[in-house]
């Protein structure tokens, strides 16, 4: 009896034995719906004190939860605190808040904060400065003074510095305005600095969950000193590892006269962290102008300026807010490094999927000159790293880019001004990965289904490498069993470019794999463009190529053009969607169901035919390959053999209810 045939009696056995009972599954991002309440998540208020609170009326009582950082709280109504002349912030580093406090759906209002030394260690200036374990929800804030200037203030509206928290369901509403003389300014937005346990929102793990801001703020810097470097840090939600959560208020930061350095991070949401399913629709802005310093280092994006935690992923988050730099009339002494990304301005050591950039990115840059007799240390007076997703990607392996896109134009236009490099990509400046100390190792960096239709323009600059994908791709070095991919990706925007020295192509410019001999490590395939510009301009010679074409706009808005691209799970063409382009139905079609682990057919329904599916692959009849192999192995395995096959029918009779390694 050969192996097919026994792996079809075993099919015919386990179907005579069990009957199969259908599997829903609801896929795709949630959306984050406001109904009129500036809330996210729906409050039914309570009208009594439930037993074991302590209400909160007004602002003696709210000022009494430092007697007692342990109990339990809950507004009966809005709090005014007008007439506090300096709320003093509940909580020190030694004596945290603890215990819970729940908004039940009002609002804290006008709340005067004053930049004076409030503890020996840190200017924490917030509501609660310290919170270690607490309970935190449905807390609104209406209306927020800040006043005085003190270098090195940390300041944010709810809660300063949070450890083991869970947080879920708070909103700001106010518009926010802060001028500074001081060289050291941090405003976080609603939360300041966590430090926990990655979020699982709606269970009992720690976390922020389901926050909004839809305030604009406004910070305007104004430094006095050359000697010194100054850091600004502002965004408008905060915290770190952030689900759900959503700003839609502008974030603008003016910076005017003498530092030594600027050290800036400008975004939507905050500095570092994880975000699953979070959005921004606020336009952020950075102004420097009427200013000398040694050097800019600037992270400026939609979300997050750094997202970087290993092991992690990013998913399910999406930027409309324009992100823009504008910087003239300044006398530099020193070399600037500028990175500006839709959603993250630089993302490292972390794999993300479903991310989605519909904001323009822009920098101006004019009238910038070198102070007289100063001599630069690198090439270049000013480096800027732009692209739609990603000012850069930079992985230490296995790191993966997934079923994202870009549609927000780029742009970079000087006048006037000194050398500059601009590096910059319809997703990413650069994706870079390099090795670990140890040498060679088994990781695969993956960038596939992704795609971007927005233009990029480059002007007047003295160097640009520019991709309507990447302006470089760098990927490891090679090795049997470290092999990258880059495929599966498309680009149909327009590219203009204006430089003294200049690569340009439409894919990337450059793309590599280190200098070692050995096997390929990049395998790029499946890769389209409509621009007369090359694919490829620098090609490593560990670069293996397939199915990397130019299409016309006609073809574009074709099916059939698009070989290997899987047009079931993750693509679809509809002439009324995205121009008629290729889009990700995850992102486009409401009603889209992402199939579920075990329907290898993915009709709906988990049953003998999936199976049928499985044992076929396993025994060389078909192949299963991406996606269908991922469905395939519901065991999590790493392989798709009978026992998958097994376990899928035993869920379609019932005896199991989900898939399991022990199963």
């Amino acid at each position: 009896m050969n192996r097919t045939y026994k792996l079809f009696a075993l099919v015919i056995a386990l179907t005579m034995l069990f009957s199969a009972v259908p599997c829903s599954f609801a896929g795709g991002m949630r959306e984050n719906e406001v109904s009129g309440n500036p809330f996210m998540l729906e409050i039914e208020r309570k009208t009594e004190v439930p037993e074991g609170y302590t209400g909160i009326y007004n602002a003696s009582d709210l000022n009494g939860i430092r007697d007692n950082l342990s109990g339990k709280y809950i507004l009966m109504n809005d709090v005014d605190l007008s007439e506090v002349e300096a709320w003093n912030p509940i909580g020190k580093e030694n004596e945290p808040f603890t215990g819970e406090l729940d908004g039940n759906g009002y609002f804290i209002k006008n709340i005067n904060f004053e930049l004076i030394q409030y503890n020996e260690i840190q200017n924490v200036v917030s509501l609660i400065a310290y919170a270690d374990g607490a309970v935190i929800k449905n807390v609104g804030i209406d209306g927020v003074t800040v006043k005085g200037d003190i270098y090195g203030a940390y300041i944010s509206l709810l809660v300063g510095e949070i450890k083991s928290c869970t947080i879920e369901n708070c909103c700001s509403v106010s518009d926010i305005s802060i001028e500074t003389e001081s060289l050291n300014l941090h405003y976080t937005g609603l939360f300041g600095k966590a430090d926990y346990t990655p979020v699982v929102a709606e269970t009992d793990d720690t976390g922020i969950g389901y926050c909004r801001n839809l305030g604009s703020v406004i910070v305007k810097a104004k430094g006095n000193d050359e000697r010194q470097g100054a850091i600004f840090e502002i965004g408008a939600i905060g915290g770190n590892d952030l689900i759900n959560c959503e700003n839609s208020g502008s974030v603008t930061l003016d910076i005017s006269g003498e530092y030594r350095g600027l050290d800036i991070t400008c975004t939507g949401l905050g500095s570092a962290c994880d975000l699953l399913e979070c959005v921004n629709s606020g336009d952020v802005t950075v102004n420097i102008h009427d200013a000398n310093f040694n050097y800019v280092l600037l992270h400026e994006a939609g979300l997050q300026s750094m997202g970087a935690r290993q092991e992690h992923t990013s998913a399910g988050c999406k930027n409309t807010g324009n992100i823009v730099c504008n910087i003239k009339e300044c006398l530099t002494r020193g070399c600037s490094t500028l990175h500006m990304g839709g959603l993250f301005a630089e993302y490292s050591y972390s794999s993300a999927r479903l991310l989605a950039n519909e904001g323009d990115i822009s920098l101006n840059v004019n009238n910038v000159n070198r102070q007289e007799g100063i001599m630069l240390a690198s090439d270049y007076d000013m480096n800027v790293y732009m692209g739609g997703l990603f000012g850069r990607f930079d992985s230490d392996g296995g790191e993966s880019l997934r079923d994202s896109y870009n549609t927000g134009k780029l742009s970079v236009i000087a006048e006037n001004n000194e050398t500059m490099l601009v590096c910059a990509g319809g997703l990413s400046s650069v994706f870079s990965e390099t090795t670990n100390s140890g040498g060679s190792y088994s990781y695969q960096m993956e960038i596939v289904d992704c795609f971007n239709t927005g233009n990029i323009v480059v002007d007047k600059v003295t160097t640009a490498q520019v991709g309507g994908i990447a302006g470089g791709v760098y990927m490891g070095f090679p090795s049997e069993i470290n092999i990258g991919t880059f495929a599966k990706m498309y680009t149909s925007g327009r590219i203009e470019v204006e430089a003294n020295n200049k690569n340009v192509a439409s894919i990337t410019p450059t793309i590599s794999s280190g200098d070692d001999d050995g096997s390929p490590v990049i395998e790029a395939y499946s890769l389209y463009y409509k621009t007369d510009l090359p694919a490829f301009n620098i090609i490593g010679k560990h670069v293996i190529q397939e199915n990397i074409k130019q299409l016309s706009d006609d073809e574009m808005h074709k099916r059939e053009s698009f070989e290997g691209f899987d047009f079931l799970l993750i693509w679809n063409i509809d002439r009324d969607i995205n121009w008629g382009y290729p889009y990700l139905r995850q992102f486009f079609e409401d009603d889209f169901d992402r199939p579920s682990l075990g329907d290898v057919t993915c009709d709906g329904i988990i049953n003998t035919s999936d199976a049928v599916c499985v044992l076929k692959h396993t025994a060389g009849m078909i192949t299963l390959s991406d996606n269908y192999f991922i469905l395939g192995d519901v065991n999590r395995d790493g392989k798709v053999n009978t026992a998958d096959a097994t376990m899928i029918l035993r869920y379609a009779a019932g005896i199991i209810g989900e898939f399991t390694i022990n199963n």
